[in-house]
């Protein structure tokens, strides 16, 4: 009999400790339902990581070949800015030639309008000496001619 309550005890104990394998057995499943849970919300996070990665790849690559445009674009400005600055150096000498040319011929005229009225002023008094002498010796001349005629009419 002893030997019976034993055996009831053992299995007594083996009832125990398969309800406990049984109540451990549901908790793990909960867990690795929960785990089963959380791997697919990882496996989708995952998922939209890869596609943003891939159109941050995309928008990437996009932004290189901008970067290489406007690199071109700036170079050729920049190309041109320089051409034009040295055409502005160029009519900026030529301006500055020209602006001293001008003073230079400005200066002449000033020159020749002074020579131009000295000799007018000469001129003048050698037409008022000419005349003077014209009527100094035009004057016999007019009396000899009045003389002449008024001895012709008689």
């Amino acid at each position: 009999m002893e030997h019976i309550r034993a055996l009831e005890e053992k299995l007594q104990n083996a009832f125990n400790e398969n309800a406990k394998l049984k109540v451990k057995q549901k908790e793990d499943e909960k867990l690795w339902n929960g785990l089963e849970s959380k791997f697919s919300s990882t496996k989708t996070l995952c998922d939209q990581l890869t596609e943003t990665l891939q159109q941050l790849a995309s928008q990437v690559h996009d932004a290189e070949k901008d970067k290489e445009f406007f690199q071109g674009k700036l170079s050729a400005s920049a190309i041109a800015l320089d051409n034009l600055n040295q055409q502005m150096n160029g009519l900026s000498l030529k301006l500055d030639s020209a602006g001293e040319t001008i003073r230079k011929r400005e200066k002449e005229l000033e020159e020749l309008k002074i020579k131009k009225e000295e000799r007018d002023k000469c001129c003048r008094d050698e037409m008022c000496r000419t005349t003077v002498l014209i009527e100094e010796k035009g004057r016999p001349l007019a009396c000899l001619r009045f003389h002449s005629e008024f001895l012709s009419s008689y």
